[in-house]
């Protein structure tokens, strides 16, 4: 049997707890595919959307009359696309045939087959833009300049790269690579093929991959293109890729920050957004790329970026910038830490750099107050004691991640607090909680939603498993009596609880 454990995200659950009191009345002109009939109606459209959710599902009644004005607006215009629906609560077979964990899950089928998972935006709008995007052919032949002048002079190239590329005819495995790297990053990025090596100004007839720049968002001191000069290997043209797109100081937002990773990745966040004040927010770039330039150490340590304030609330709440408004702000993220620069001058901001290169910078954690009491069996862990407690080399630890506001952590606490009141003798075993809302998390442990759970092991704290078991007293309890570094006292390690001796 599946199991499917339900979890809060921030983004949704107060949406969630509002619409478990509606009844699900979307009429839906879409079709619903049985497990008896999808591997046949799959097939009918070449490009096929679909939707795996269950009728009591928040989320799913949130999205579904996206989905379904999704579908119209492209039955309407389209004859080579398709979106459907499964009900997983009555189709549980071909649900778990693809790995249906969580609802909604949606699944993008070509001629049948499974090829991606939808990554894009839960809206009409983005599962629209998504859906003509990916019925596209993932590269364009290009047979003559004017065709790549008029690719670069699109409104899709103002905001996203365009890599194109000559490939030898004799290099087939370099053009599949290309391909490949070209589907997985459809939805960030315009691929084409130069049928001629004179379209790129080839000279020797070599192969040559060239990315443009978005025309929209470029610095007048960045170069409007750049041409790969490593190895034909996945990795490296996507690193390439990732690397270069947006210039030294890339204009990161939501819909792009996949290309600025948070590992070594240096933010200016300003209240000026490139919509509003493109001028103002040029001239302060090109500012900051003469101040890094100067410092010539950090260009192959950092990466650089530059984010409108309102577009990330979020995280300048985590770095404690909360009522400012002395822009710009300056943050850096490396290896799961972030680094705040407390007041920005372009001296300051140097020697922000000088002391990242030299490790003397100190991390910025967001903590609640270290609590002066512990009121239950389970230790209530924050930030500043995550270390000395989760980490304690003498126990075994039992941590749950939770949020205040959610629902299903609220359900588990109580069994959670139970579980460790039976437990509480045990001389090697610890269980705790974190507000995982109020403090920061370090790696490895990944939370996505709530409550998450891992047990850190005494003898290995640096391999946390996470727990997927059941909710309930018995589950937990099984659980950590199976996974205790030495077999607990009370219980076998089946969780059976050891008869006393008289």
């Amino acid at each position: 049997m599946r199991t499917v454990h339900y979890m809060c995200h921030a983004q949704t659950c107060g949406m969630l707890i509002f619409l478990l009191f509606l009844p699900f009345v979307v009429c839906s002109d879409l079709p619903e595919f049985t497990t008896d009939d999808f591997n046949v109606r799959v097939k009918d459209k070449p490009n096929t959307l679909v939707m795996f959710y269950a009728p009591w599902c928040g989320h799913c009644k949130k999205l579904k009359p996206s989905f379904i004005a999704a579908g119209k607006r492209l039955a309407a215009t389209t004859d080579n696309i398709a979106l459907a629906l499964v009900d997983c609560t009555t189709q549980e077979a071909i649900c778990t045939e693809f790995g249906v964990r969580g609802y909604p899950t949606i699944k993008l089928f070509k001629d049948g087959k499974h090829v991606h998972d939808f990554d894009g935006a839960r809206d009409e709008e983005g599962i629209v833009t998504y859906m003509i995007k990916r019925s596209k052919p993932v590269l364009r032949d290009i047979s003559d300049a004017k065709q790549l002048a008029d690719m670069l002079e699109s409104s899709e190239a103002g905001k996203q790269p365009v890599i194109v590329a000559y490939i030898e005819s004799s290099r087939k495995e370099w053009l599949e690579l290309f391909k490949e790297l070209a589907s997985e990053l459809l939805m960030d990025a315009s691929f084409a093929q130069a049928q001629v090596p004179s379209i790129l100004e080839v000279v020797d007839g070599k192969s040559l991959v060239r990315l443009y720049r978005p025309k929209d968002m470029l610095s007048k001191l960045d170069k409007s293109s750049v041409d790969f000069d490593g190895e034909w290997t996945n990795e490296a043209l996507k690193d390439w890729i990732f690397k270069n797109s947006y210039g030294l100081v890339g204009y990161r937002m939501p819909e792009n920050e996949k290309f600025f990773s948070k590992n070594n990745l240096l933010v200016f966040y300003h209240n000026v957004s490139l919509d509003s004040h493109a001028k103002g927010v040029n001239y302060f770039r090109n500012r900051l790329i003469k101040l890094i330039q100067s410092t010539e150490d950090v260009l192959t340590e950092l990466t650089f970026a530059y984010s409108y304030s309102d577009d990330y609330l979020h995280e300048l709440n985590e770095l404690g910038f909360t009522s400012t408004k002395d822009y710009p702000l300056v943050a850096l993220f490396s290896h799961g830490k972030k680094y705040k620069l407390e007041k920005y001058t372009p001296e300051s901001f140097v020697e922000f750099l000088k002391n990242f290169l030299t490790g003397s910078l100190v991390p910025h954690i967001k903590s609640e107050e270290i609590p002066t009491e512990q009121k239950s069996a389970v230790v209530k862990v924050v930030a500043h004691t995550f270390d000395s407690v989760v980490n304690d080399p003498s126990k075994d630890v039992f941590v749950i991640f939770h949020a205040p506001w959610c629902g299903h952590c609220k359900q588990l606490m109580p069994k959670f607090e139970t579980a460790a009141e039976k437990l509480k003798d045990e001389p090697d075993i610890l269980f705790a909680a974190v507000d995982a809302t109020a403090n920061d998390i370090p790696e490895p442990f990944a939370v996505h939603g709530y409550p998450t759970l891992y047990f850190v092991p005494k003898l290995n704290k640096g391999a946390p498993k996470q727990y997927e078991g059941g909710r309930e007293v018995d589950d937990l309890i099984n659980f950590v009596a199976r996974e205790s570094s030495h077999e607990l006292r009370g219980y076998d390690r089946k969780g059976v609880e050891k008869k006393s001796e008289l």
